[in-house]
């Protein structure tokens, strides 16, 4: 996130199990690792918050997370205003 020179970030997840191992690792020792790496890269972030949202309320995540997986595209799209796909969804979960 730095070299997107963001300072201020909001992570969501749907799994409420994401938001508990981060806020208790130590009642989940077999991702230790994962945790500590996770931690380390968010101890670079100015301020970071970690939230659950129904799914329903986070359509956008799961289809830029979906074109992610599928795709293998590895760079930040998102940065750079997002793809033409992805307009229709935000509209239509704003309210547009």
């Amino acid at each position: 996130m730095s070299n997107l020179h963001k300072h201020n970030i909001l992570f969501e997840a749907s799994e409420i199990e994401t938001r508990n191992i981060m806020l208790e690792p130590y009642k989940f020792p077999y991702l230790q690792h994962l945790v500590s790496s996770i931690t380390f890269f968010l101890e670079a972030i100015d301020l970071w918050s970690l939230n659950h949202t129904a799914p329903e309320c986070n359509s956008v995540a799961e289809a830029i997370a979906q074109s992610v997986i599928t795709g293998h595209r590895y760079q930040s799209y998102v940065a750079a205003k997002g793809p033409a796909w992805l307009s229709h969804i935000t509209a239509g979960e704003a309210g547009v």
